[in-house]
C-alpha cells in the first residue's frame, strides 16, 4: 500500500514537471517572438519601471533618436525631452501610474542626439508581476511625419519675409502667400480707427503684381463673418453665397479663406484674406499657413501702430508750447528735454541729460538748496498726477515761476519716469500783482471819492470867500499876507483832494491835448529847486503829443522827481528822457499794442530793496518817516487812468529808474490855455447847485464881477427858471450847473431839457468829482464850458466870460 502511494506521487510529480517544461518552452518561444517583433517593429518598443527608468529599449531607438540602446538603459524617459515637454509628460505619467491606467500621448517632443526635435506618438500599458504588483509600463513610440510640402512652404514664406519689417513685410507677405498657396489674390487689411464696419487694405497682391490699397465696407461680404470672429473658408461657390459683394463678381472669384487679426489685448485689428478664381484645394494646408502668418501680421501691425503712436507722441512733445522733460524716478536724473524746455531754462540741446533735476529748482534762501523734484516724485507716486507753481532757476541764475504739471508712467527701459510740463507764468504773476494793486486802489478809492466830493464843496466856499476878500479888501500889507497864506493853504488842501480823487472811480482825468516837452522840463526844474541835485534832459524833438490831464501828469512828474532828489541826499544827477516808442503784442508790457511816449526818470541814489520794490505802489506804504505813502500810489492810479503804465526797477546803492508809458495823439498842436486873470462882465447868470455854501459864494463872486445872478437848488427848478426868464424877455446869458444833485435832477438831465427848449443855451458844467464821462468831453453833451471845484474868482470869471463872449466856445 505504501509502495503504491509513493509511485503515484512520483508519477504526478513527473507529469507536473513535463507541464512546466512545456510552459517554459512556450514562454521562451513567446519571448523569442516578442523580441523578434520588438527588434524588427517599425515602432520604438520600450519598458520602464515604476520610477520611469528605462529597463528595455528596442534597437529602433538608434534610428529614431540616434542613441544606442545601452546609452538609454538606466535613464528616465523624460531626460530625452525638452524641459517644458519633460514636465508635461512627467505629470501625465505620474497621474496614470497612480491609477495603474494605460495612457496615450498623441504628440510629444524628444531631443535627437544631434539636437533636432523629433515628434513621437506614444502609447503604453501598465506591467504587473506574478503577484499582481505594479512594475512599470511597456509601450511603443512612433515618429510623427510632418507634411513635407507644408514645411517647404513655411520655409519659403519665412525666408521671403524674415529680413523686412513694416510696410515691406506686409508687401512681401502677400506676395509669398499668393505664390505658396497658388492663389490669385491675397490682401491684408486693417479696421479703420474707431470703426468695425470698414477695412482699409495695407497690402494687396493681385494676379502676379501689387495692387493699390483701397477701402471697403464689410457689410454683405464674407469678411463680415471673419473680422473679430473666426476663420472662414468657402472652398467654392462664394459668389452665390454673397451675391451683393460686387467685388467678388467683378474679379470672378470662386473660393475664399479669411483669418481674423487680433491685437495682444484681444481686440479686433483686421483680416488676412486669400481668394481664388477656382475651387480651393489643400484647404487644411491653407488654413494652417494663414493662421501662422495671421499672428505674425497682427504682431507687425500692432508694432507699427505703436511706432506710429510713439512717433506722433514724440513729435507732439517736441513741438508743444510747454517745456517738457522726463525724469527717472529712481535717481531724479533728467533723461529727455524738448526744445522749448531747453530754451525756457537757457540750456543747449542735450546739455541737461543725466544731470540731477534739482539743478532746475530755485534755491531756498534758508537752506541754500531745494528738493522740489524729489518732493514732486513722492507726490506723484501717491496721486499719479500733480499740478502747481514751481520756482525755477535758469542756467544764467535768473529765477522764474512756472505752472508745472507732473505725471508718472512706467518705461520698459527706465522704470518709473516722471513727465513734467512747464509753462512760464512769470509775466502772469506780475500782471496778477498789478491787478491786486488796482484792487487795493479801488477799495481805497470808494472811501476817498465820497470824502473828496464833500470836501471839494467846502473848499469851493472857503477858497471863493478868500479870493473875494483878497479882491475886495483894502491892500493892507499885514492882512493881504495873511489872506495869501490862507489861499495857499486852501490850494494845498485842494491838491490833497485831487490826490484822493485819483483813487476813486470818479478820479478820471479831464483830458486835453498836451505837449509834454515843456511840461516835463518845467515840472522837473521846479522840483529840484533849492537842492544839490541837477537834472539832465533828453527829450526827442519829434516827441508826439498825448491826450492827458496836464495837472495830473504834472503831479506824477513832480512826485517822481522829488523822490529822486530825496534818494540822493549827498547830491547827484537825475536823467529825464522822453521818446516815442511802439508797443507790440509780443512786448512784455500790460499795454495794448500801439504808439506811446515813454518817459524815464532815473537817479543814482540809495535804491530800493527787492522786498520793498514789490510794494512801492501800494497805498500808504512808505519808508520815509514823514511820508504819507500816497505819492506813488497816486501816480500809479493817474497813469492807469490815462490807459498807460508805470513801472520801476532798482538796485540797492545803484539807483532807481521809473518808466512811464502814455498813449499818443494824432493831433499835432496843443491849444493855449491863456493867462490866469480875473475878468469882469455883464449879463444874467443862473447858478444851479445843491450846496448852499457853493451857491452863496458863486452868487457873491459873480455879483462882484458885474453880473446879475439867480440861484437854484436842483435841475427841474433851474429849467423852469430859465423858461420863465425867456418868457419875460430877460433871458440868462449863461447857466452854471452842478453835475450831480443827490435826490434831484442833475446837470446831465437838466441840459437835455434846456437844449430842447433853447438849442443855443450856454451852459457851464461844474463838479469836483470827475467820475462822469461828461467831464472828459463835455462839449459832446451840449455844455459850452467847464469849471472844476474848488475854484476861485479868477477861474470862475474866465469860464463865464469865455462862454458868454466866445462864439467858438461850442
Amino acid at each position: 500500500m505504501k509502495t503504491w502511494n509513493n509511485q503515484s506521487k512520483f508519477n504526478a510529480l513527473q507529469k507536473r514537471v513535463e507541464e512546466l517544461e512545456k510552459q517554459v518552452q512556450e514562454r521562451d518561444q513567446l519571448l523569442e517572438h516578442f523580441c523578434f517583433l520588438a527588434e524588427n517593429s517599425a515602432d520604438f518598443v520600450w519598458e520602464v519601471n515604476e520610477d520611469s527608468v528605462y529597463t528595455h529599449v528596442s534597437p529602433k531607438i538608434t534610428q529614431l533618436l540616434g542613441y544606442e540602446a545601452q546609452e538609454v538603459i538606466g535613464k528616465r524617459n523624460f531626460e530625452l525631452m525638452p524641459p517644458e515637454e519633460s514636465e508635461r509628460a512627467a505629470r501625465v505619467f505620474s497621474e496614470m501610474a497612480s491609477n495603474r491606467k494605460p495612457f496615450h500621448l498623441p504628440e510629444n517632443r524628444n531631443i535627437h542626439k544631434d539636437g533636432r526635435i523629433i515628434h513621437i506618438d506614444t502609447s503604453a500599458v501598465p506591467v504587473f508581476d506574478v503577484n499582481g504588483e505594479f512594475r512599470g509600463y511597456r509601450g511603443t513610440g512612433r515618429e510623427i511625419k510632418k507634411d513635407n510640402r507644408a514645411d517647404e512652404l513655411l520655409r519659403y514664406i519665412v525666408n521671403g519675409t524674415s529680413s523686412v519689417v513694416g510696410q515691406e513685410f506686409f508687401r512681401s507677405l502677400v506676395k509669398h502667400l499668393a505664390s505658396a498657396l497658388n492663389m490669385d489674390f491675397i490682401l491684408l487689411g486693417e479696421l479703420l480707427e474707431g470703426r468695425r464696419d470698414r477695412i482699409r487694405t495695407t497690402a494687396v497682391w493681385a494676379c502676379n503684381d501689387y495692387a493699390p490699397n483701397f477701402e471697403y465696407d464689410l457689410a454683405d461680404t464674407p469678411c463680415a463673418n471673419v473680422v473679430g470672429l473666426e476663420m472662414c473658408v468657402y472652398s467654392k461657390g462664394v459668389q452665390e453665397l454673397f451675391p451683393k459683394d460686387h467685388l467678388l463678381i467683378e474679379m470672378g472669384i470662386e473660393s475664399y479663406i479669411g483669418v481674423p487679426l487680433f491685437a495682444s489685448d484681444g481686440s479686433a485689428m483686421g483680416i488676412l484674406v486669400g481668394i481664388h478664381s477656382k475651387p480651393m484645394n489643400a484647404i487644411s494646408l491653407a488654413e494652417s499657413i494663414l493662421s501662422i502668418f495671421a499672428a505674425r501680421a497682427a504682431a507687425e501691425l500692432e508694432r507699427r501702430k505703436k511706432d506710429e503712436e510713439m512717433k506722433l507722441y514724440s513729435e507732439l512733445v517736441a513741438h508743444m508750447a510747454e517745456g517738457a522733460t522726463l525724469i527717472r524716478a529712481s535717481d531724479s536724473r533728467i533723461i529727455y528735454t524738448n526744445q522749448q524746455f531747453d530754451q525756457l531754462f537757457g540750456y543747449e540741446k542735450d546739455e541737461l541729460l543725466e544731470r540731477p533735476a534739482e539743478i532746475l529748482s530755485a534755491p531756498i534762501p534758508e537752506k541754500g538748496s531745494s528738493e522740489v523734484y524729489a518732493n514732486l516724485i513722492e507726490a506723484v507716486k501717491k496721486s499719479r498726477i500733480w499740478n502747481g507753481e514751481v520756482l525755477n532757476v535758469k542756467k544764467n541764475g535768473k529765477i522764474f515761476c512756472s505752472y508745472t504739471s507732473a505725471s508718472m508712467f512706467e518705461s520698459s527701459r527706465y522704470g518709473a519716469v516722471l513727465l513734467c510740463l512747464h509753462r512760464d507764468i512769470t509775466e502772469r504773476k506780475h500782471l496778477e500783482k498789478e491787478t491786486l494793486k488796482v484792487q487795493k486802489l479801488e477799495s481805497v478809492g470808494l472811501l476817498a471819492g465820497g470824502i473828496a466830493h464833500d470836501f471839494n464843496n467846502l473848499l469851493t466856499g472857503i477858497l471863493g470867500n478868500i479870493s473875494l476878500i483878497k479882491y475886495t479888501s483894502e491892500k493892507d500889507e499885514f492882512i493881504f499876507q495873511r489872506i495869501e497864506r490862507l489861499e495857499k493853504a486852501a490850494l494845498q488842501a485842494s491838491n490833497l483832494t485831487k490826490q484822493l480823487l485819483t483813487f476813486a472811480k470818479g478820479g478820471d482825468p479831464v483830458k486835453e491835448v498836451v505837449s509834454l516837452g515843456e511840461l516835463l522840463t518845467d515840472t522837473a526844474s521846479f522840483a529840484i529847486r533849492d537842492s544839490n541835485v541837477k537834472c539832465s534832459f533828453s527829450i526827442a524833438q519829434d516827441l508826439r503829443h498825448v491826450i492827458a490831464d496836464p495837472w495830473q501828469i504834472t503831479h506824477v512828474i513832480n512826485n517822481l522827481t522829488v523822490n529822486a532828489v530825496q534818494a540822493m541826499p549827498n547830491g547827484g544827477e537825475i536823467q529825464l528822457r522822453a521818446e516815442n516808442i511802439t508797443v507790440k503784442e509780443t512786448s512784455n508790457l500790460p499795454l495794448k499794442s500801439g504808439e506811446y511816449v515813454k518817459i524815464s526818470i532815473e537817479d543814482s541814489g540809495i535804491g530800493i530793496s527787492e522786498e520793498n520794490l514789490q510794494k512801492v505802489f501800494d497805498p500808504y506804504f512808505t519808508t520815509k518817516q514823514t511820508g504819507s505813502g500816497l505819492g506813488l500810489a497816486v501816480s500809479y492810479s493817474i497813469i492807469k487812468n490815462h490807459d498807460g503804465y508805470i513801472g520801476v526797477s532798482s538796485l540797492v546803492e545803484k539807483g532807481t529808474s521809473f518808466q512811464i508809458y502814455l498813449p499818443t495823439s494824432d493831433i499835432k498842436t496843443a491849444p493855449n490855455t491863456g493867462e490866469d486873470i480875473t475878468v469882469k462882465g455883464k449879463g444874467r447868470i443862473l447858478i444851479m447847485d445843491d450846496e448852499e455854501l457853493v451857491r452863496d459864494i458863486a452868487l457873491e463872486a459873480l455879483t462882484y464881477l458885474g453880473y446879475d445872478v439867480q440861484t437854484s437848488k436842483e435841475g427841474r427848478q433851474a429849467v423852469n427858471m430859465y423858461k420863465e426868464a425867456i418868457d419875460k424877455g430877460i433871458p440868462f446869458s449863461a447857466v452854471i450847473m452842478d453835475l450831480t444833485i443827490p435826490g434831484g435832477m442833475g446837470g446831465r438831465e437838466a441840459i437835455i431839457e434846456l437844449l430842447k427848449f433853447d438849442p443855443n443855451a450856454r451852459v457851464i458844467v461844474s463838479s469836483g468829482y470827475s467820475k462822469d464821462a461828461i467831464l472828459q468831453d463835455y462839449r459832446k453833451y451840449g455844455f459850452r464850458g467847464f469849471v472844476a471845484k474848488p475854484y476861485n474868482i479868477a477861474a470862475l470869471s474866465k469860464a463865464v466870460d469865455q462862454v458868454i463872449n466866445d462864439d467858438h466856445s461850442k
